[in-house]
């Protein structure tokens, strides 16, 4: 390769062309509905066992939680930000139905974290923390 090739490869910069969009909100009323989820959550680490995803070291529930009635309200919360999220990409609503397929909790500590991993057949993908 001639020199002044190997110079122009250090200086190479990308090109955006699959960008992520990010949206942010806070949840109105997250305080108490915080305190809700980590009063459950004990109730939920006894009676389920833990599942092992992407989770190094930490506490990681069954995938089913949207279907019980504790998280009714941040489902309520995360299926409207959800909404307004597929509105912005210009999700086709009446030829398609926007569904929550999985919503889990994780209990990480310090040293604990989940390694890079990707939500197969998902539109959207988030995260609320407590």
């Amino acid at each position: 390769m001639p020199a002044n090739d190997v110079a122009d490869s250090r200086r190479i910069e990308p090109d955006t062309w699959f960008e992520t969009p990010i949206w942010r909100r806070q949840v109105a009323d997250h305080r108490r509905i915080n305190a809700e989820i980590l009063n459950s959550l004990a109730a939920i680490e006894r009676d389920s066992e833990p599942v092992t995803r992407s989770n190094i070291g930490g506490w990681h529930s069954h995938d089913q939680l949207h279907r019980l009635k504790v998280m009714a309200e941040i489902r309520r919360a995360i299926a409207t930000a959800c909404v307004g999220c597929a509105a912005a990409m210009e999700f086709d609503f009446d030829r398609f139905d926007l569904v929550i397929m999985e919503m889990w909790l994780n209990k990480n500590r310090p040293g604990d974290f989940n390694k890079a991993h990707v939500h197969p057949n998902a539109m959207l993908s988030g995260a609320y923390y407590v």
